[in-house]
């Protein structure tokens, strides 16, 4: 490497990252040993550990307690476990860890800190995996037992890091640094010009081979147009990027002055343009803030001159997602920025003088926007510029931390409003945090009152959440059965609060009821809003410490929906028990209930619910959803313990089947229509071996135009599909008349469920059941949810997915027999552990180890055995195979519907 004398770092200071310096300009004798132009622009512009402090996950966490994924991303490289900063996973196949930069970045390099108190040597023969969506990865692989330091050179854009041991073992790391770069996309692309020097050379590609050398004559590597009007240079990047940069390195030899009143111009499409002019004489290198997508560069002269360039570097920009934040005014404080009855908010701003355009919108009010430094101190307003009533503010923004400031014209408004940012995250001063609860006790349930309905009502044990609080009671339709889940809450400072009494709402004296009971509800402190009820055995006023409410700024107005009430209980007062669900998208499940002491219909002013959108945990920050949304979301499914027929990867299939007349055939015959002779129709066993899952994600399309909504469907494949057992004669309670026949067997099964995104937040779950299927808004009390993973069971012998473990009856049929699938709690498949993740394209497009996607035949044999079973149920012994995932209407963007 080309070394220099240290007076020549006052050049690297200034533009070392953008080459302003080369080292072909120094005379030999300014050059000194030991120091190397890389190390020195290192040591003067260290780039930073992007990595530092970002989200993280890992495939799964040590039993023993510690080892969390943060710990990667510390900023400590101390590798003693006892430390408390290496990550532990739990010893498995294929364990990994990734981090989530929250922006695509240019990546020069990925430093592993590997453990070293112990275990050393279970950090080898693994990869360092970076993908720009989570979905398709660029693996470097590394052989052996890692250092104690290892440096991976990437050179490419990606916005997640994984690290993934090959074999079995448990993954631990000290540290993983991620390391962003520069890179010139101009290099090596097509350039072009508006003429060529005759007979001398100077042809367009020099522009972009690398050197920064002026020198015409001496080094051949600076363009040279003829002499006219006009000149013009230009660099096709195969593609629009998001550009930072453009800097123009002059000629040095002579004739300098020709790059002189000349213009900078970008397009998408090379005929529509954006020009950036530069008056007077250019310097030895010039530099254009861009800020804005391009797939073709131009550098034009206004006059007529011929046009010279020794080189023309093209940067990009990180690109930063946005978010939108929904809240609610409650008598505004109009038009000012310091008013707490305004919505004040934080802004994250990751790109370094990023144009960021926020807009706030309202459909009820006249909309005011603040923007403001860290401090509070206002850099730009708005009344509508986004249109009246709307309000819009755009401006450059350098990386830090601002706010913004939800206001109105006039004071006193109430209404809802949507805040958006397009290049930066928005998110709530304090940060308020849940966590699905899926344990329950027992409070009371309404056994021999008389009243026409079952109710019984639990409240979630906190037990297992330690910090975290109750936001209501939950109420089932029915007796002994538990909900499966609700969100309990904790936030910070002063967001949460006890109510300050209760209101009496009913006793059910009279009713002769087996247990003693009166339901309250909670009186919120001023400021705060409580968003369901408490129930409590006895008569007397419950304790305060049962439940919290929550600032008024971090809800929404909810729905209410008729839950039960006591008619013919014969009680001495009435009441009516109202569930507390969300209006939209916008709002979180949590299925608490507010009493009402009459049966008429509900007060709708009293029926709030958690701002999905004000929530501090990362799942909800409205980030586009993608491979890492997959695998935060991604299922467990339980199947039946006496399942026979087990799930299985695609390869395990295909590998013993064969396309003909339009379905996959078993290479191997089956033996009768119910027979299942091959061995691979048994599938695998997930607790044994690695099964993935298959997630689509789908980016949801009205008339061709994007939307707010996206799908990751889950596919679960397994190679065979028992049928059922029915009656073929007449059904009674006595027996069946006639005999039992088998039917609705088939080769291939493909299941799915679908979790639903809005804005980038869950917002429904899909369980696909034969025909048809159920859907349920997430955090639904009937449907579990383990952190932020849905769970679901698996039909024996159908797969069908349901959100319990019970028999479902799904068809009568007109003999007296029925159709049912059972549900149990047997060996759990869980769908995060190396899932395949592929974003969807058009049938015939996947390539490598996704091509099985562009199969168009049926996934199993043809039908066979129709002519007994068919007239009784409408199905043969042996149903033909599932149709190609691919070509389901509801895996294609232009379907809507989850089904």
């Amino acid at each position: 490497m080309r070394t220099f004398k240290l007076p020549w770092l006052s050049c690297l200071a200034g533009a070392a990252l953008l080459g302003a310096c080369s080292p072909e300009d120094l005379p030999d004798t300014e050059q000194l040993d030991e120091v190397s132009i890389g190390s020195a622009r290192e040591a003067l512009n260290p780039p930073p550990n992007i990595a530092l402090g970002k989200p993280t996950t890992q495939s799964s966490n040590y039993p023993g307690g510690g080892g969390a994924a943060s710990l990667a991303v510390d900023g400590s490289i101390n590798g003693s476990f006892g430390a408390g900063s290496v990550t532990h996973t739990n010893q498995q196949a294929q364990p990994w860890w990734q981090v989530d930069l929250q922006g695509s970045y240019p990546l020069s390099t990925v430093v592993l800190h590997n453990r070293t108190d112990c275990c050393s040597d279970r950090l080898q023969n693994f990869r360092v995996r970076v993908s720009e969506d989570g979905t398709n990865w660029h693996d470097y692989s590394f052989a052996g037992v890692a250092p104690t330091q290892s440096t991976f050179t990437i050179n490419r854009s990606a916005r997640y890091v994984r690290v993934q041991l090959n074999g079995t073992n448990a993954l631990s790391l000290a540290e993983v640094q991620v390391f962003p770069s520069t890179i010139n996309l101009a290099r090596g692309k097509p350039a072009t010009q508006s003429s060529n020097y005759l007979a001398v050379g100077g042809e367009a590609n020099l522009a972009v081979d690398g050197s920064v050398n002026g020198d015409f004559w001496g080094a051949y590597s600076t363009t040279h147009t003829h002499f006219q009007t006009q000149p013009w240079w230009q660099v096709d990047l195969q593609g629009s990027h998001a550009l930072s940069t453009v800097v123009l390195h002059n000629r040095t030899d002579c004739c300098a002055d020709r790059l002189q009143n000349f213009r900078v111009r970008v397009s998408e499409d090379g005929a529509n343009w954006h020009d950036y002019p530069f008056t007077g004489v250019a310097p030895t290198q010039s530099t254009f803030t861009i800020n804005r997508s391009a797939r073709y560069v131009r550098v034009q002269l206004d006059g007529t001159n011929a046009l010279s360039l020794a080189e023309v570097q093209v940067f990009p920009a990180a690109i930063h997602p946005g978010n939108t934040v929904h809240g609610y005014w409650s008598a505004s404080g109009g038009r000012s920025s310091s008013s707490q009855a305004n919505r004040h908010f934080v802004v994250e701003v990751s790109g370094q003088n990023e144009w960021v355009t926020f807009n706030l919108t309202s459909p009820a009010a006249d909309s005011y926007l603040y923007l403001t430094d860290a401090n509070g101190n206002v850099l730009a307003e708005d009344d509508n510029s986004g249109g009246s009533p709307h309000a819009r503010i755009a401006r450059a923004l350098s990386a830090g931390t601002y706010k913004l400031v939800a206001a109105t014209t006039t004071a006193g408004q109430n209404a809802e409003f949507s805040l958006s940012a397009d290049k930066a995250l928005l998110r709530y001063p304090k940060r308020l945090r849940v966590q699905a609860a899926t344990q329950f006790n027992w409070i009371y349930d309404d056994h021999d009152t008389g009243a026409h309905d079952d109710v019984s009502v639990w409240r979630a044990d906190l037990t297992g959440y330690p910090g975290y609080y109750s936001l209501g009671d939950v109420a089932m339709p029915s007796h002994g059965v538990a909900p499966k889940m609700t969100f309990v809450v904790s936030g910070e400072e002063d967001l949460l609060a006890r109510p300050v009494d209760y209101a009496w709402v009913w006793s059910d004296w009279g009713s002769g009821g087996s247990h003693d009971v009166s339901f309250w509800d909670p009186v919120p402190p001023a400021g705060y809003t409580c968003v369901g009820s408490v129930t409590v055995l006895g008569y007397d006023k419950p304790s305060t410490d049962l439940i919290r409410c929550v600032r008024s700024e971090y809800v929404l107005p909810a729905a209410a929906n008729w839950l039960w009430n006591d008619s013919g209980s014969g009680s001495d007062n009435d009441i009516g028990v109202w569930q507390v669900d969300p209006r939209d998208h916008r709002g979180l499940s949590l299925s608490t209930f507010k009493g009402q002491g009459n049966y008429d219909g509900p007060d709708g002013r009293r029926f709030w619910t958690l701002n999905k959108s004000a929530l501090a945990n990362p799942e909800m920050a409205g980030l586009p959803v993608d491979g890492q949304t997959a695998l935060q979301f991604a299922p467990r499914v339980w199947l039946h313990p006496e399942e026979y027929y087990l799930p299985s990867s695609v390869e395990h299939f295909l590998a013993n089947v064969h396309e003909e007349n339009g379905h996959l055939v078993t290479n191997q015959p089956l033996g009768c229509d119910s027979c299942t002779d091959p061995a691979f129709l048994d599938g695998v066993r997930p607790d044994q071996a690695h099964v993935p899952m298959y997630a689509e994600v789908v980016h949801r399309t009205v008339d061709g135009q994007p939307t707010n909504v996206s799908d990751i469907i889950y596919w679960n494949f397994y190679p065979y599909n028992n049928g059922k057992r029915v009656c073929i004669g007449w059904y009674s309670p006595w027996g069946c008349v006639g005999g039992y026949s088998t039917f609705g067997n088939h080769v291939g099964d493909w299941e799915h469920l679908t979790v639903r995104f809005i804005e980038g937040r869950p917002y429904a779950v899909y369980l696909s059941q034969h025909a048809g299927g159920q859907t349920l808004l997430f955090g639904d009390k009937s449907l579990a949810v383990l952190g932020w993973h849905p769970e679901a069971y698996a039909a024996l012998g159908s797969h069908g997915l349901y959100p319990d473990a019970a028999r479902h009856i799904y068809r009568n049929l007109p003999n007296g027999d029925f159709l049912a699938d059972d549900t149990g709690r047997g060996i759990a498949w869980d769908g995060w552990v190396q899932p395949v993740v592929f974003p969807w394209k058009p049938m015939g497009t996947y390539t490598g180890s996704l091509d099985w996607l562009n199969i168009t035949a049926d996934w199993g044999n043809p039908p066979g055995g129709c002519d007994i079973s068919q007239p009784v149920a409408g199905e043969c012994v042996r149903n033909g195979g599932p149709t190609a995932p691919m070509k389901k209407s509801f895996s294609q963007p232009g379907h809507m519907p989850m089904e």
